[in-house]
């Protein structure tokens, strides 16, 4: 079930996307939002891949987003927590690992980091961040992505919009990159 990875890669992947989504949620809809279109981008990898099992989990996790997101969108009528935002990410890290560790090795490893680079990548320099201030890195500050949009003068929408397109680029990379295999 791990397609070929050792289990301490497989849990510190499963531990580092659940805190991903858990930090990138610092806007009203963000982490639905980013966590709909990864779902949607892994879906179709795992349908490329001919995996329909994991592919219909994925669309049933998108579809639960997408019902979700205009309650949680600015200004958010209900409020995910981390609960919300932790359950996302673990059951996006389990999705990716059963659909998409199990293709080429090296490609089994960079399609999920692509589909996921904006949460993993805020979430990594976030941590670098906090450590070289000599802060803690579970600390809390505004020098996320999004925190540092709204700060830049871009609108809360303006704001989801930009790290929407990036999460689908990303997507859409990732579904180029299992064409390619």
């Amino acid at each position: 079930p791990l397609g070929g990875w050792s289990i301490p890669v497989t849990v510190l992947w499963i531990v580092a996307l659940t805190n991903a989504v858990n930090l990138i949620d610092g806007l009203d809809g963000l982490a639905c939002g980013v966590s709909m279109i990864g779902s949607i981008s892994l879906a179709m990898v795992t349908l490329l891949n001919g995996n329909t099992y994991y592919a219909l989990l994925a669309s049933l996790l998108a579809g639960s987003c997408i019902g979700f997101l205009p309650f949680n969108a600015n200004p958010a009528k209900i409020i995910m927590g981390d609960t919300g935002s932790l359950f996302l990410g673990y059951t996006l890290s389990v999705l990716s690992i059963g659909g998409v560790f199990k293709v080429h090795a090296v490609l089994s490893f960079l399609i999920p980091l692509s589909i996921f680079g904006l949460p993993l990548f805020d979430t990594c320099f976030a941590v670098v961040r906090r450590i070289v201030r000599g802060n803690n890195p579970f600390s809390a500050d505004r020098g996320h992505l999004h925190h540092r949009l709204v700060d830049m003068g871009f609108g809360h929408k303006q704001s989801m919009r930009i790290l929407y397109s990036i999460c689908g680029l990303l997507g859409i990379a990732a579904v180029l990159l299992t064409e390619e295999s």
